[in-house]
């Protein structure tokens, strides 16, 4: 992992690898598992700030056209960003997720309780 640990961690938050996440999140700050939750909460808003352009999938929010300019016969490439998302979709976005970690770390508390 890099110096913090955290470069790892909001690549696995970012491509929606969230049970690794929230293990390694666990490992490198030693807290429970609902502090975990919230912590790659945080962290998941963070990076959306910072990187508005990453997709819920994980990938660039670009598409790429290539078009010939009629100046030239190389082709060019040209980036169209998706369009905006409202303050109302992003916040139901991140609803989502929140409600989608909370599922996911209910049910490994449920195996993990289970193995006892």
């Amino acid at each position: 992992m890099d110096p913090g640990g955290w470069g790892e961690i909001d690549e696995m938050i970012v491509t929606r690898q969230i049970l690794p996440a929230l293990q390694a999140i666990r490992d490198l700050i030693a807290c429970s598992l609902p502090q975990a939750i919230e912590v790659f909460s945080d962290r998941y808003a963070l990076l959306r700030e910072r990187r508005p352009t990453i997709s819920p999938s994980g990938r660039p929010s670009t598409r790429t056209a290539c078009t010939r300019r009629s100046d030239t016969t190389a082709p060019t490439t040209r980036h169209e960003s998706e369009p905006k998302r409202t303050a109302e979709e992003r916040s139901h976005t991140d609803e989502s997720l929140r409600i989608l970690v909370a599922a996911y770390a209910s049910i490994v508390a449920s195996l993990l309780l289970s193995d006892k």
